[in-house]
């Protein structure tokens, strides 16, 4: 398998990204914060290789739930950080039960 930086590598997964975006454009799934799950899950199965979810996921418990079923190795969170600065400290406290 090539190595990530090299040429080639990401064309599949721009690929499959790509598909998925189409598939979704008009899905009522899109408004769910794991949208990306299913994928994320695939391709955590065949590839062999830590995977990222993304996805709108803004709820710490849904993060939580997503990486104890295994669908994904870590959470991407960028936005819901970028639209509430104090997001990583709620999270810890909803999921400590504070």
């Amino acid at each position: 398998m090539a190595a990530w930086w090299q040429p080639g590598f990401l064309k599949p997964l721009e690929w499959m990204s790509w598909t998925y975006r189409v598939a979704l454009a008009d899905s009522p799934r899109q408004a769910e914060q794991e949208y990306f799950a299913p994928l994320a899950e695939a391709l955590k199965q065949v590839a062999g290789i830590p995977v990222i979810l993304t996805g709108g996921i803004k709820d710490a418990k849904v993060a939580d739930q997503l990486l104890q079923e295994r669908k994904a190795d870590l959470i991407g969170v960028g936005r819901a950080i970028m639209s509430d600065l104090l997001w990583t400290k709620r999270a810890v406290e909803s999921l400590r039960g504070i």
